[in-house]
């Protein structure tokens, strides 16, 4: 699950997750909460969520890469 914080960031969208670096990161197992947790961030109207929840943020090594191409 990913997130950042600010002012209005639902109404900037996804595209705001690619300028900017991620306030953090929820790592969970399965059914430990992960879900519920989602949805009450997402009904908060300062916390821009992402439309799918989980986003495979570690899968492949290429992926991770290329978000954090600039800070590397």
């Amino acid at each position: 699950m990913l997130m950042a914080l600010g002012q209005n960031k639902r109404e900037q969208g996804y595209d705001m997750l690619k300028e900017k670096l991620l306030d953090f990161l929820v790592i969970g197992a399965t059914k430990c909460g992960t879900t519920a947790l989602f949805q009450y961030l997402r009904n908060h109207p300062e916390i821009y969520m992402p439309p799918e929840k989980e986003v495979g943020f570690f899968s492949n090594e290429e992926w991770f890469c290329s978000r954090l191409a600039s800070i590397l």
